[in-house]
This record gives structure tokens, C-alpha cells and sequence, in this order.
């Protein structure tokens, strides 16, 4: 009948679109920072997406707290502070400054990616509550002194002087794997920004600015991306329950694999670890494609 003449041509008409929507539901979603580019049809232009390196809220990092950090601590500071951070030290940054001071205790978090920090931060901590500093759990906090702190019973807290780039340890603080590998590509563009700030402090900063400081975030996120680049081969999948299936993480057989480290050995016991772990095995577990165990 014509009528079922005109539903036919109307899905015949509809197909291409429908093949194209499918096409594109397959496409895996671009890493942060990076782009999709999605032919629809050879007749029409490519469509391109971009995902932005930061969410929203760390965009305002990348405007204002990474500048700043980059500006005021040495490369050599901000990979000891890393290394505390990852290790869930206890730290306090100390500066007169409130602007610098409050930029430095936000930024940093978004240097660790893909892993989240777990525990306190308060970006600027009022002189009445250093006693806060006793305190038998992580954080990193905010100082305007060290007036009132009785440093020998302090030895467990890491006191970073902004104004002098001076860290104060207790005790020594496992170096990171691959460091010089790390060093050498952030060394280059560290040179760069320092050149592009120059004397002033980047309260705000050019398009040209925030490329080099965008292009240096980069590089500390592939690095930690590249620490468990591996993570799913250490994994195996418990099927006793089929309805309920547990991935686990296999912790010493990828210690055996990667060798002696002394960072990565406590960094594995860290909350902020476990809930990296967590969301790789919940995604695992979803997704249903892991080696599994009868």
C-alpha cells in the first residue's frame, strides 16, 4: 500500500543516520586533554570534540594555583612535595603570603592525577589551631608561621618554606621511580615558564603562559599515568559467585615485576592508592573483561 510504501522509504532514509549513531557510540571516549575527531558521512565534514585536560573546578587551577605554584617552588621542591603527598605525609606550607599560600595547598592535587587525594586539606590554618598539627592523620595545610610550633615535637610533619624553597624533613622520603626520567622532560618547559613569568608573580597569566603551564601538567600526568600503566594485568577475577564476581589487585607479584622500589611499596598501602585500585576493579568488574578464576 502507499502507506507502507512511505514507512519503508522513511526507514530506508534513516539508516544511514542510525549506522553513523552506532559508529559513534563505539568511539571511546578521548583522554583528558586530548581530541575525537568523527566522520559522520564522506559527505559531510568531520566532527571534532574536545575533552578539556581539567574538569571545571581544576580549571580555575590551571588560571590560578598551578602559576603560582610553578612560580614560587623549585622543580626539586615540587617533587619532594609530590612524594609526600602520594605517601599521605603530613605537611605544612609555610608563607606570609595568603594569595601564594592558599594557590600552593590547592594546586597540588591536581598534579597527582590520575589519583585523588584522600585526606585534610585546608589551605590556610589560623595561628589558634596549630594544635591541629598533632593530629595522627594526613593532611597538608596552609601556615603563615612557624611562630608557636615546637619543632622537636614536629619531627613528623614536612615544613616546605615557600620564601626560601627549604623542606623540612624528619626523615628521608623514598625517591619516586623513574625520577630522572620525569626530570628531564619537565626540566625544559620549567626553564621556559620561568623565563615567560619572569620577575612578576602570575597573578594572571597570557595564552602563551597557560600553554607551558598546561603542556607541564601533562607531563606529570603521563608520568603517573605510566606508574600502573599495567594495572589490569596484575589482576584476576574470583568467579565463585557468578553474580557477584571480585576483581582483586595482585600486589606482590607487581612489586616482583617492577622490582625493589621504596616508594611504591608504602604508596600501595596508602588510602589514595586503595581508592585508585577500587574504581580500576569496579570498572574491571563491569566491563567483564578480566582474567578470571574458576
Amino acid at each position: 500500500t502507499v502507506g507502507d510504501e512511505g514507512a519503508l522509504s522513511r526507514t530506508t532514509h534513516l539508516q544511514p543516520v542510525k549506522a553513523a549513531l552506532e559508529r559513534y557510540l563505539k568511539q571511546a571516549v578521548p583522554a583528558a586533554g586530548a581530541s575525537l575527531r568523527f566522520k559522520s558521512s564522506q559527505y559531510l565534514n568531520p566532527i571534532e570534540f574536545s575533552r578539556p585536560f581539567f574538569d571545571a573546578e581544576e580549571d580555575l587551577i590551571l588560571e590560578w594555583g598551578l602559576p603560582l605554584l610553578f612560580r614560587t617552588l623549585r622543580l626539586k621542591t615540587i617533587l619532594l612535595m609530590l612524594r609526600c603527598l602520594l605517601l599521605e605525609k603530613q605537611i605544612a606550607i609555610v608563607s606570609p603570603n595568603l594569595r601564594v599560600l592558599s594557590a600552593i595547598v590547592l594546586a597540588f592535587p591536581a598534579l597527582i592525577r590520575p589519583f585523588e587525594y584522600q585526606s585534610v586539606s585546608i589551605p590556610i590554618l589560623p595561628e589558634r589551631m596549630y594544635s591541629m598539627l598533632e593530629a595522627p592523620v594526613p593532611f597538608v595545610v596552609g601556615m603563615t608561621s612557624m611562630n608557636g610550633v615546637e619543632m622537636h615535637d614536629a619531627k613528623h610533619i614536612v615544613f616546605v618554606k615557600v620564601e626560601t624553597n627549604e623542606v623540612l624533613t624528619g626523615e628521608p622520603v623514598p625517591q619516586l621511580p623513574r625520577v630522572q626520567e620525569l626530570k628531564k622532560q619537565c626540566e625544559p618547559i620549567f626553564r621556559k615558564l620561568g623565563k615567560a613569568f619572569g620577575k612578576a608573580i602570575p597573578y594572571r597569566i597570557s595564552k602563551d603562559q597557560k600553554e607551558l603551564v598546561m603542556k607541564l601538567a601533562k607531563v606529570f600526568r603521563s608520568y603517573f599515568d605510566s606508574l600502573f600503566a599495567n594495572f589490569h594485568n596484575y589482576t584476576i577475577r574470583d568467579l565463585t559467585d557468578s553474580e557477584k564476581p571480585i576483581t582483586v589487585f595482585m600486589k606482590d607479584s607487581f612489586l616482583y615485576d617492577v622490582g625493589e622500589s621504596d616508594f611504591l611499596q608504602p604508596f600501595l598501602e596508602s588510602r589514595i592508592f586503595f581508592q585508585y585500585s577500587d574504581k580500576q576493579l569496579r570498572e574491571r568488574d563491569e566491563s567483564g573483561d578480566s582474567p578470571s578464576r574458576q
